[in-house]
């Protein structure tokens, strides 16, 4: 899902370049989409993603959270 909105800097993944705003995330693609979702206040946000990118990337944590707590759920 972000893969589209980075440029992968070292061809690894590990360092992304944010297309909107240019900040280098050396966290990898993970704290990358925390950038997009202006959702940690540790991650320097993006002032400039457009709202439908925003909206889309909470709504992939949103389904992540879901999927990961009904895993827990069964599993207990």
């Amino acid at each position: 899902m972000g893969w589209q909105h980075d440029i992968d800097i070292d061809k690894n993944s590990r360092k992304v370049q944010c297309k909107y705003c240019q900040k280098i995330i050396s966290e990898g693609i993970f704290h990358f989409k925390y950038h997009l979702a202006c959702t940690r206040k540790d991650d320097e946000l993006c002032q400039q993603v457009p709202k439908n990118v925003k909206q889309m990337t909470l709504g992939v944590w949103v389904k992540n959270l879901d999927a990961t707590e009904k895993k827990r759920k069964a599993y207990q």
